[in-house]
């Protein structure tokens, strides 16, 4: 908020002035009391009269009295209706009133404007999608400038059809907690569309929210459609992609139609670019099965060379390729339409993280290594064997290879040395054509050290200890309080 300042200097003697000031917001907010401050510098005790003026009208009057320039008075004023609007003149709407201030008959004045979109609304309907017929729940807080639920302002809501109609309008005349509601039975045949239900405070308020929907008739489908890609990603060396697309009734028979695909690459933020169109394909029932099946074979240099990636970076890092699948029943037209996204482009076609893993070791104990192993897409690696490499103190130490299970995680054990002060792990596939970034640990600092670590060995949950602690000169009590993670140990 930006505040204005209003300043009247008076000449006391030869030597000394001294002045008095306004502050003010420089929006005056309708029917809200807003907050003015009167201080004074070189006087004591000043009488200081404020008011609003529209016209030859003045309203809020206040007085008030300046101790001394340590001790600013804090009042309020206010533009009403009845202050704004009580002449029979026509002359709209009133958009700048004056804030006047008068000490020792010495009157200044300055012009602010008027707001009239005071306090907020918030609009909710109970669900986003309605069929015809169907009763539309609206609930609207309301609340003023300070944020409290105002209980002397009326409250209107609308339904507006997608052609930007007012179909019905309510006016709640009051509610004690801020929380207004109504309801709405939309007609037997309503526009197809986007709806909105608006609310607004009703007199000279200008302050309104809206909230959306959906009208629209409600199908039963007939026949589901899936559709699956036989790779999680697309990288620089893809050459062909392989789509799948099945179609059921929903009583268990096959669909005899055509499928057509729709590529569109989305972006990391969710934004789909359209690619191109796959000529459509009729669908196959070859071994009486109870599903219609087609294959696209799709390759990656017409996704390259198309118009929207022919002058990018291929392949788009992080962006999806989504498969949007229609198919057409022969026999009524009827379609059904579905979408896979999982597909991701990317450089690497393998994610290797060392979350689990501790950040710290301590020199000549063992350290547990836990590996993730993703796809680009995020989908976990399963049963695949991976090469784990360690260097202490950036030197080449040891190498093992590690099964990945079906969560796309192992776990494994490497010694340190007492003279190890870092560690690092590179993970990579068994041919290392893709490997991890370096993961790096620290060694702990302090001469005498134990270890505590809670693991699965031979199917059994054990606790295993270790200490470099030497001679009979140690004896006291480990007290430990905390939350274990599994871990294989083999």
């Amino acid at each position: 908020m930006y505040f204005l300042l209003l300043l009247t200097g008076i000449f006391i003697s030869e030597v000394k002035c001294g002045y008095y000031f306004v502050t003010a917001p420089n929006v005056i907010r309708f029917d809200h009391e807003e907050t003015v401050v009167v201080g004074v510098f070189g006087l004591t005790n000043a009488e200081v009269k404020v008011w609003l003026q529209h016209g030859e009208n003045k309203f809020s009057e206040k007085h008030v009295t300046v101790l001394n320039e340590y001790a600013p008075f804090h009042t309020t004023v206010k533009a009403t209706e009845i202050d704004l609007f009580n002449t029979n003149a026509d002359v709209g709407k009133p958009t700048e009133i004056k804030l006047c201030a008068e000490w020792n008959g010495q009157t200044r004045s300055i012009e602010i404007v008027v707001s009239y979109r005071t306090g907020y609304l918030i609009v909710q309907t109970d669900k986003p999608i309605y069929t015809p017929r169907q009763r539309v729940r609206i609930r609207t807080i309301a609340l003023d400038e300070s944020l409290r639920a105002v209980n002397n302002w009326q409250v209107g809501m609308d339904i507006v059809s997608p052609s930007d109609t007012t179909v019905a309008r309510r006016t709640i005349v009051k509610s004690n907690s801020g929380f207004f509601h109504s309801e709405f039975a939309l007609p037997p045949n309503p526009e197809i569309g986007r709806w909105k239900a608006r609310a607004f405070y009703t007199g000279q308020f200008e302050t309104e929210s809206e909230a959306f929907f959906e009208v629209k008739e409600y199908v039963l489908p007939t026949f589901g459609v899936t559709v699956d890609v036989d790779v999680p990603c697309i990288l620089n060396d893809t050459t062909d992609i392989l789509v799948t697309v099945r179609a059921k009734y929903v009583y268990g028979k096959p669909v005899d139609g055509k499928a057509r695909l729709t590529l569109n690459l989305k972006n990391q933020a969710g934004l789909s670019e359209h690619i191109l169109d796959i000529i459509p394909k009729l669908l196959e029932n070859n071994h009486g099965e109870e599903v219609s099946v087609t294959d696209f074979n799709i390759s990656v240099a017409d996704i390259r060379n198309s118009p929207l990636l022919r002058d990018r970076d291929f392949p788009p890092d992080g962006s999806r390729l989504e498969i949007v699948a229609t198919v057409f029943e022969s026999a009524t037209g009827k379609e059904e339409a579905t979408s896979h996204g999982e597909t991701i482009f990317a450089i690497n076609p393998y994610i290797f993280k060392f979350t689990r893993s501790k950040l710290n070791f301590r020199p000549g104990m063992d350290y547990n290594l836990k590996v993730d192993m993703l796809y680009a897409n995020g989908q976990p690696v399963a049963k695949q064997t991976i090469k784990v490499k360690m260097f202490q103190n950036g030197q080449f130490d040891s190498s093992k290879y590690v099964t990945i299970d079906s969560k796309g995680q192992a776990a494994t054990v490497f010694y340190t040395s007492l003279s190890a002060d870092t560690i690092t792990f590179v993970a990579a596939t068994s041919d290392e054509s893709y490997e991890s970034e370096h993961f790096e640990v620290n060694a702990y600092v302090g001469k005498n050290q134990i270890q505590v670590e809670h693991l699965i060995k031979d199917d059994e949950m054990v606790l295993r200890a270790f200490t470099n602690m030497r001679g009979t000169g140690y004896t006291g009590m480990l007290l430990m309080v905390s939350r274990y993670t599994n871990t294989l140990y083999k």
